[in-house]
C-alpha cells in the first residue's frame, strides 16, 4: 500500500510531466484506433472491389484445374449445374468465364496478357463493364472483337494478341 501512495505523489509532483504524458498516451490510442479503422476500410474496399468485379466469393472449375491450370480442363455448365448454383440462397447471380493467357506484342514491347472469355450482355448487367470503356464499344454478342485493359493498351501501344484472336484497341 505503501508503494501506491508513493507512486500517486509521485505523478502529481511534476503535473506538466504528467499531463503531456497522459496527452501522449490519449494522442496515441486515438490515433491507433483512427488508422486501425482506416486499414480495415481500405481492406474491406480491396476484397469486394475484388469479389465484386472479377472472381466472385466462389469459383467452379473442372476436377484437375488447380493441378495443371490449363484451358483443357474448361468445361461448358450444364443446366443442372445452372439450376443447382441459382437454387442456393446465398447466390445472386454467376457469371460463366473462361480464362487463358496470351502473348501479347506491339512492334517493340511483349508482354504475358490474361485473356478472359466472358457472356457480355450479363457481365455488362452485373459488374457494368460497359460504363467503363472510354474508348471503342463495349462488346455485344455477335462482336468479334476484344477489350484491351487501358494499362495494357498504353504500354503496348495499339497491342496484336497472338492467339487467334482478332486484334482491337479499348
Amino acid at each position: 500500500m505503501i508503494y501506491l501512495k508513493l507512486a500517486w505523489k509521485n505523478i502529481w509532483r511534476n503535473k506538466r510531466r504528467t499531463g503531456i504524458t497522459w496527452a501522449s498516451i490519449f494522442f496515441a490510442v486515438i490515433l491507433s484506433s483512427l488508422m486501425m479503422s482506416v486499414k480495415e476500410g481500405v481492406y474491406d474496399n480491396m476484397i469486394s472491389t475484388t469479389v465484386g468485379d472479377y472472381s466472385g466469393y466462389a469459383q467452379i472449375h473442372a476436377r484437375d484445374y488447380w493441378q495443371e491450370k490449363t484451358i483443357e480442363y474448361s468445361f461448358e455448365p450444364t443446366e443442372e449445374l445452372i439450376n443447382a448454383i441459382q437454387s442456393e440462397e446465398l447466390v445472386n447471380e454467376y457469371l460463366p468465364r473462361i480464362e487463358s493467357f496470351a502473348l501479347a506484342a506491339s512492334d517493340e514491347i511483349t508482354k504475358g496478357a490474361m485473356v478472359v472469355g466472358i457472356d457480355a450482355e450479363k457481365e455488362a448487367l452485373i459488374n457494368g463493364f460497359a460504363d467503363r470503356v472510354y474508348e471503342g464499344e463495349y462488346l455485344t454478342v455477335n462482336s468479334k472483337g476484344i477489350l484491351v485493359g487501358a494499362d495494357s493498351s498504353k504500354a503496348l501501344d495499339n497491342p496484336i494478341l497472338f492467339s487467334g484472336t482478332p486484334s482491337a484497341k479499348n
